[in-house]
């Protein structure tokens, strides 16, 4: 958050689990994608919770980010205002990228 603060650069919440397909799908299908990496990479700083052991930790972050449900990605703009949510149906990679790009 702070570097995200420092650069004011928009951020990138991903909260995925091991156990999780739909998250396997983001992050082979969507984040991989050479189109959207390079969009992610040249704008955003990436956060990812892996919440895969559920720890005291794990909750609290989903509680505070409203991520109950897996996956959850969540769009924020450069004053870390959540403006976009993803989890399922998962979108196509061009309809990541046309949200990426509409993120300040």
């Amino acid at each position: 958050f702070a570097d995200a603060k420092a650069l004011a650069a928009p951020m990138i919440i991903d909260f995925g689990a091991e156990y999780c397909a739909p998250c396997k799908i983001y992050e082979t299908q969507i984040f991989a994608n050479e189109k959207v990496h390079a969009a992610l990479g040249k704008r955003f700083v990436a956060l990812r919770f892996d919440v895969t052991k559920n720890t005291d930790e794990d909750f609290a972050a989903q509680k505070r980010w409203q991520a109950q449900a897996l996956p959850t990605v969540i769009l924020l703009d450069s004053k870390g205002k959540a403006v976009r949510r993803f989890g399922e149906p998962i979108p196509t990679p061009d309809e990541f990228l046309r949200a990426l790009g509409e993120v300040d």
